[in-house]
């Protein structure tokens, strides 16, 4: 369960061995809380008479646990269709949650590359974040930074598979830019330790080179 709950978050090395260790301890401790308390107890108590009475509490706390995870399960389903109705709509949608009216872009013909860490967007699934390294590159009028920056940024609103957010990105910026040549990459998060790096182009050919960021 642990292992999951490591892997569901994408933690570290690090959070898995701390979160190991106050496990071990924090059980260890309860052993021992039960044991002295069963010690203290057994002459006052008879263990026969006693035993029904736990085997209640027993089936009640679990009752209760299982009733609040499948609430708490309910809830988040719930959440999770009333986002994925409110994003269901048009690409050319005005309300769109993906700000691409923050494109904006000079006259002056360029060829740069941009990149940015700061892309996450929300997985339709789980509704968990998800973080990625975006990287563009195009030959035409200067996309205006500041703006591409806070278009990346608005996807944070947005729920959406990490190929899908990565088709967005182009269509949009091709859309508002107008670039001659245009390259979408982005590098996510790792889930489950598999790679996912979408990549879009309308002149390259194959994606750039398996190269993990920090954030991987």
């Amino acid at each position: 369960m642990m292992t999951a709950f490591i892997i569901a978050v994408r933690g570290t090395v690090a959070q898995a061995a701390l979160l190991g260790l106050a496990a071990t301890v924090s059980h260890t401790a309860v052993v021992w809380v039960v044991a002295l308390l069963g010690l203290h107890f057994a002459s006052r108590y008879d263990a026969a008479f006693a035993e029904p009475y736990f085997q209640v509490a027993s089936a009640v706390l679990i009752l209760a646990i299982a009733s609040w995870m499948l609430w708490r399960t309910w809830r988040q389903q719930r959440s999770l269709r009333v986002a994925a109705q409110q994003h269901r709509h048009d690409d050319g949608d005005h309300h769109s949650h993906r700000d691409a009216h923050l494109l904006a872009h000079a006259e002056e013909p360029v060829d740069e590359s941009l990149s940015s860490s700061l892309f996450r967007s929300t997985c339709p699934v789980t509704g968990q974040p998800d973080y990625a390294d975006v990287f563009i590159r195009y030959r035409g009028p200067r996309i205006d930074r500041a703006g591409l920056l806070r278009y990346l940024v608005s996807f944070r609103r947005h729920a959406a598979f990490h190929e899908a957010c990565v088709e967005r990105i182009f269509v949009d910026i091709a859309n508002r830019c107008r670039p001659e040549r245009l390259s979408v990459y982005a590098r996510f998060m790792r889930r489950g330790g598999i790679d996912i790096n979408p990549f879009r182009s309308n002149f390259e050919h194959a994606s750039p080179d398996n190269i993990r960021t920090q954030r991987q």
